[in-house]
Order: C-alpha cells, then structure tokens, then sequence
C-alpha cells in the first residue's frame, strides 16, 4: 500500500500503465521515513525557510498545536524522536499550500492529542486526501471512503471503517469473480474497481447519519466555546467587584462608573451566553 502512494508521489517509478494527475493539482506528501526533512535545522527553521512568508506567530501556532511549545521548537530535528519529527512532518504539511495531501500511516507514533489535532485538521480540510493507515479509531473519525486491496481486486466502500466492516462481505458476495461461473471470470480482469450497490434508502441513511454526526460535532463544540467563555466572564465580573471595594477606587467616583460599566457589559453577555449554552445543550439531547 505504501509503493502505491509513493508510485502517486512519483517516488518509484510504473512497471507499466500511467500515472495522470489532475489540473492544477498540487500533491503534498508525508512518508514515514520523514525524508523531507533537514537533520541539522532547528524546528522553527524547518517550517520557516519551507515557508518564508509565514509570521514567527502562526508557525509557533501550529507547533503549539503538536505540542512543541516555548524553547522546543529550537530544538534540532536530528535529536527528535520518529514521533517528534513525524508531528513535525504533518506541521509542515498542514501549512502548505497543496489541495491534494497523500499520508503513509500518519497517525504512527503521534500520541493521542497529536493525532487529534490531526483528526481535526483533516476534517477542517478543503481539498483531497488518500491515506494508508491500520489506525481504526483514526479512520473512522475522517474517512469517507475507504478502498480495500485483497486477492488482486479493488473494492470500494462509501463510508467511514465501520460501514467498511457492516459491508464488506455484502461486496464480497455480490463480485462476479467470486461465482462459481467459468463464463463469468473469464471476463474478469485480476483487478477491477468494483463499487458498493447501494439502493437510494442506504445512500439516504448514509448522508443523514454524515448529516448528524456534523451537526453533533459543531454543537459539541460550540456548548465547549461558550462554556470557556461563561468561565471567563463569571472571572471576569469577580475580578471588577473586588476592585470595586479596594478602598482607593470606592473615592474615585470616575473609575467607579467605569467599572460599573464594564460589568453591566459583561453580565449582559453572560446572560445572553447561558441562554446559547441551554439552546445548544437542547439541540444535542435532542440528537
């Protein structure tokens, strides 16, 4: 599976048939050798020389992301561990400009926030991505389309790893090559593409439960959002009333009012941000 990708990748080269990419196609590539990095720069230097017109803030950003933070991302690519540099591979993959991204087992070595920071950014991202993996819980929270090489065929699932395994005997079962027919097989090539048969009703179900699985996603992460920021104000509104009774400010009646002000603004909003919060944790029950 991975001399397929690197085959895409133009990293060996056909034995026969052709390779055509698309127009206008730009393919970024992470192999598990890492080999696209530069032993002897630090990290930060790696993502800035790649990509010049980047700010110091957005780099440190996306390291942050992948836990390199502070110092660490001084560090020398040659001392990092195969976990470490492969983060540092995805950081700069995810920085680039390519719409078509080709991934030979991302998620090895990475640790569980890694590969979530991972998860969220392949799931946040526009273009196409073909990745090889044996990671379940990675390939369910971002494919939608998985292919399967097994006896020299190709099948086709459309839908997430556990669609893949409520299906894949279904498929099986329903492959002309796997008849007890000699006429049949004899015009069979060893590899064809041989996609699910789905009726409208399954296509239906499928996109609903893509549907729902989007809305629950989003709203999840709005009730997170405005739980954050409910903290925030009720800290925010604690700090203004301890100031308001510090001797010095109760005689000034300026910084009073201003103070004053500035909590009615806060408590407004946090009024309104428990009333979003409610909604939201409806609409999830609800679900």
């Amino acid at each position: 599976k991975s001399t397929i990708l690197k085959l895409i990748n133009g990293d060996l080269s056909l034995d026969d048939g052709r390779i055509r990419p698309g127009t206008n196609v730009m393919i970024g590539y992470y192999d598990q050798e890492h080999q696209v990095l530069s032993n002897e720069k630090s990290i930060f230097d790696e993502i800035s020389d790649a990509y010049p017109f980047l700010t110091g803030t957005k780099i440190r950003n996306m390291l942050a992301a992948f836990l390199f933070k502070g110092d660490t991302v001084f560090t020398k690519i040659g001392s990092l561990s195969g976990g470490e540099r492969g983060k540092v591979s995805l950081a700069k993959l995810m920085l680039s400009d390519a719409n078509f991204l080709i991934l030979d087992e991302p998620t090895n070595h990475l640790d569980f926030k890694s590969s979530e920071v991972l998860e969220d950014a392949l799931n946040a991202y526009e273009g196409t991505v073909l990745y090889v993996s044996h990671d379940r819980y990675f390939i369910n929270r971002t494919a939608h389309r998985i292919i399967e090489l097994k006896d020299k065929r190709i099948y086709e699932f459309l839908g997430d790893y556990d669609h893949y395994i409520e299906k894949r005997d279904t498929v099986y079962a329903i492959d002309p090559v796997n008849k007890d027919s000699s006429e049949v097989k004899s015009n069979i090539t060893d590899t064809v593409i041989l996609k699910q048969d789905e009726d409208d009703r399954g296509k239906n179900d499928y996109q609903a439960q893509k549907e729902e699985k989007a809305k629950r996603k989003k709203l999840e992460n709005t009730v997170k959002t405005l739980e954050e920021e409910i903290d925030k104000l009720e800290k925010g509104i604690e700090e203004i009333d301890e100031k308001m009774a510090h001797p010095d400010v109760c005689r000034d009646v300026c910084k009073l009012n201003e103070l004053s002000k500035e909590k009615e603004v806060k408590e407004e909003r946090l009024l309104t941000a428990y009333n979003e919060w409610e909604e939201a944790n409806l609409q999830l029950t609800n679900l």
